[in-house]
């Protein structure tokens, strides 16, 4: 029975045919599309906080705001994972801030966990859809695999740059899970298998500012 730090290196290869390759590039693309038209609609105050009839603020780290999203309405629980909202600003230019995201390969994810923290004990980048190139040095769609203690996750990630309608470069990162029959569970090492929904994929987004000062 391997440990749980070296299951990376027993993973099978998931020999996904090109039909289905091509369906997860274009959801890749979807999910973009989607969190990005969402992003493009959500009304922040001029101090920069979010409407709060929507959003809960729940912790401040630094110059970092985590809000909430707030239960529907009429107090049931929504049918998906409630989302949350990064908002603030860090000192940099946005290239800087997706180079440390983009992690396209096994080794580069390897070293983005270890780098940032993020408490995953194992990964694999399993499958690599589309790579960055010099044209679009931090666009990437892989499929990749992430252990956190007790819980694992096999997820299409995508990354890369866009504009919104007046100009303004934005960085996104989407994670959101897949399954594949082929791959296997690991419930013999009291390992569940985590899942993020689509409606709660996690988009981080990185907006470009001029310097004011």
């Amino acid at each position: 029975m391997p440990k749980t730090a070296t299951i990376s290196k027993i993973l099978p290869a998931l020999l996904i045919p090109d039909a289905d390759q091509e369906l997860l590039r274009d959801l890749a693309t979807t999910l973009v599309k989607h969190n990005f038209e969402q992003y493009n609609t959500l009304y922040v105050t001029k101090d920069g906080h979010p409407d709060t009839r929507l959003w809960v603020p729940t912790r401040k780290i630094e110059g970092i705001r985590i809000y909430r999203e707030r239960l529907n309405a009429t107090g049931e629980t929504s049918p998906s994972i409630p989302s949350l909202l990064l908002l603030g600003s860090v000192v940099g230019k946005l290239d800087d801030i997706m180079y440390g995201v983009t992690a396209p390969t096994d080794e580069a994810l390897k070293i983005k966990s270890s780098c940032i923290r993020d408490g995953v004990l194992d990964s694999k980048v399993l499958e690599e859809l589309e790579v960055p190139d010099v044209n679009e040095p931090f666009h990437s769609v892989t499929i990749q695999w992430r252990l956190y203690e007790d819980r694992d996750y096999v997820t299409l990630d995508t990354t890369g740059i866009m504009e919104t309608p007046w100009g303004e470069r934005v960085g996104y990162s989407v994670s959101h899970s897949v399954g594949f029959p082929q791959f296997p569970s690991f419930t013999d090492l009291n390992i569940v298998r985590g899942n993020i929904r689509q409606m709660s994929a996690t988009l981080g987004l990185a907006e470009e500012r001029e310097n004011l000062t």
